[in-house]
C-alpha cells in the first residue's frame, strides 16, 4: 500500500509539473522599496531595479484606465498633440518632435538626442506618443501633469487648436496624462514619470559611456586623497524683492549657503565653496520659509571666506568625499550628481525632498550618506573612524555607476518607461497599426511638415 501511494503521488507531481501547475506555497510579494543592507550586491541590483520599476508602476496606477475603445485612445493622443511644444512621437524607431519643442531649450534638444542614442542600444522601442517636461521642479498641472504657463499653447497641428478651457479628456476619465519628467522637487507624490535627466552625456549615451570610462581611469588611491568634503558651484539668490510668504525659488541657494557655512565653521572638514557667490540678503529681502540663522548670516558677511576657484570635474577625484547640493534656484536636482558616483569617492547627498528616476534604488548608508547642516560634522567625523563603512560606501557608489548610471542601464529604463506608458493608456492598437495610424492622421489633418526628425 505504501509503495502504491508513493507511485501515485509521484505520478500526480509529474503531471502537475508538465502542466505547469505544480503545487507550491505562493511567496508573499515583498515591497521592493524596502532594500536591506545585509543583501549581496547581485541581490541589491535586482531589488534596486524592482524598486525603480515599482515606482514607475505606482506613478501610473492611479492614472490607469481599464479599457479604452479605439476612439477613446484617439482622444488621449489628441490630448497630447494639443501641446505641440511638449509632445514626442516615436514611430518605427524614429523620434519626431516639432520645431516648437526644440525651441524650448537645451534640455528638450538633449532629450531627443538621448532617445536617439538609446534606440541604438535597445531597439526596437514600441511606437509611442508622450509629453516631456524639462523643468527641474517636475510637473504641476492636474490636467496635463505639466506646466500650463510656459511654452507654445496657442497653435496646434492641423486642426488641433488649443482651447485653454477644453479639459474634455480630464472631465471624461477623471484622469491625467502624465508627462515624462527629469525630476520632482516635492517628492514622488507629484504627477509624472521620472526618466534620466537630459544633462547625462549632454544627451548622448555614447559620449556618456566615454565620460564614465575616462573618470574611472583617473581614480587616485583613496588613502592619498584630500579628506575634506568637497563641492564647487554657484550660490545665486534673489537680488531683488521676493514675496516673503511665497519664495520657494530660494530653496536651492538657501541649501547651498547652509552647506558653505560649514566651511566657515570647520575648514578642516569641509571645502564647500562657491565660484559665483551672490546669495540673497535676508535682511534686505526676507523670505519667511528660508530665514537665515546666525551661521548663514555669518557666511553672508564673510563671502570671501567661502569663495573658491572653479575646479574641473576631472579633478574631483582628488577628494575622498564629494557632496551633491540641491539645484541653485528651485532646489531640485543638480546635474553635478551625474558624475559623482564614478569618481571613486564617498558620495554625500544634502537632505532634500527632490527625487530622480533612480532614487528608489539608492540605499542610505550603502550607496551614499544623507546630511544636513545639523548633522554633517558628526557624520563625517564618525565615518572617519569606521574603515568597514568607508569600504562599503565606496563599493556602493561604484554599484550605482554600474547598475543604474551605465549607458545601457539608462537606455533600458527609458524603454521600460515608454513601454509601460503605452500599455497603461492602450496606445498600441492605434500606434502599432499602420492602417489605424494613417486613418488617424488623415481624419485629423495632421500636418507632418511641422515635425523635425
Amino acid at each position: 500500500l505504501m509503495q502504491f501511494l508513493y507511485y501515485l503521488v509521484a505520478l500526480l507531481l509529474s503531471q502537475e509539473s508538465r502542466s505547469g501547475v505544480i503545487m507550491k506555497r505562493k511567496k508573499k510579494k515583498k515591497h521592493m522599496h524596502k532594500i536591506s543592507i545585509d543583501e549581496d550586491w547581485k541581490t541589491l541590483s535586482k531589488r534596486g531595479w524592482y524598486a525603480m520599476r515599482d515606482e514607475l508602476q505606482r506613478s501610473l496606477e492611479d492614472l490607469a484606465i481599464e479599457k479604452l475603445s479605439l476612439a477613446q485612445v484617439e482622444e488621449v493622443v489628441l490630448h497630447m498633440f494639443k501641446r505641440r511644444d511638449a509632445f514626442v512621437l516615436i514611430l518605427n524607431n524614429k523620434i519626431l518632435v516639432t520645431r516648437a519643442f526644440l525651441g524650448r531649450g537645451v534640455k528638450y534638444y538633449r532629450h531627443v538626442a538621448m532617445m536617439r542614442t538609446a534606440f541604438d542600444r535597445i531597439s526596437p522601442v514600441p511606437n509611442a506618443i508622450y509629453q516631456f517636461e524639462g523643468g527641474a521642479s517636475g510637473t504641476s498641472n492636474r490636467y496635463e501633469c505639466g506646466t500650463s504657463d510656459q511654452g507654445d499653447d496657442s497653435a496646434g497641428i492641423g486642426h488641433l487648436t488649443r482651447d485653454r478651457d477644453d479639459k474634455s479628456y480630464y472631465k471624461r476619465f477623471r484622469k491625467a496624462v502624465p508627462r515624462l519628467c527629469i525630476a520632482k522637487r516635492e517628492g514622488y507624490s507629484k504627477c509624472g514619470l521620472l526618466i534620466p535627466n537630459s544633462y547625462i552625456g549632454n544627451g548622448n549615451l555614447t559620449d556618456w559611456e566615454a565620460t564614465i570610462s575616462n573618470l574611472q581611469a583617473l581614480k587616485v588611491p583613496f588613502e592619498a586623497r584630500d579628506p575634506k568634503l568637497f563641492w564647487r558651484g554657484h550660490i545665486q539668490g534673489s537680488l531683488s524683492a521676493v514675496d516673503p510668504n511665497d519664495c520657494g525659488n530660494q530653496r536651492g541657494q538657501h541649501a547651498r549657503l547652509s552647506a558653505a557655512a560649514l566651511t566657515l565653521k570647520r575648514p578642516d572638514l569641509f571645502d564647500i565653496r562657491c565660484v559665483r557667490c551672490t546669495p540673497r540678503n535676508d535682511t534686505k529681502y526676507p523670505c519667511d520659509r528660508y530665514r537665515y540663522d546666525a551661521d548663514l548670516n555669518d557666511a553672508l558677511q564673510n563671502l570671501n571666506a567661502i569663495k573658491g576657484e572653479y575646479v574641473e570635474h576631472t579633478s574631483f577625484v582628488q577628494f575622498k568625499h564629494v557632496i551633491n547640493l540641491p539645484g541653485s534656484t528651485s532646489g531640485s536636482y543638480s546635474r553635478n550628481l551625474n558624475t559623482l558616483w564614478a569618481l571613486g569617492s564617498i558620495v554625500f547627498l544634502w537632505q532634500s525632498s527632490h527625487v530622480e528616476w533612480y532614487y528608489p534604488g539608492l540605499i542610505e548608508g550603502i550607496t551614499h550618506l544623507t546630511v544636513n547642516k545639523s548633522n554633517a560634522i558628526e557624520i563625517l567625523q564618525t565615518l572617519g573612524r569606521n574603515p568597514q563603512h568607508i569600504r562599503r560606501l565606496l563599493r556602493g557608489a561604484q554599484f550605482v555607476t554600474e547598475t543604474y548610471m551605465c549607458a545601457d542601464c539608462l537606455a533600458t529604463f527609458l524603454r521600460d518607461t515608454i513601454s509601460a506608458f503605452v500599455k497603461t493608456f492602450h496606445l498600441g492598437e492605434l500606434l502599432q497599426s499602420q492602417s489605424h495610424l494613417l486613418s488617424f492622421f488623415h481624419s485629423h489633418a495632421i500636418n507632418c511638415s511641422l515635425f523635425s526628425i
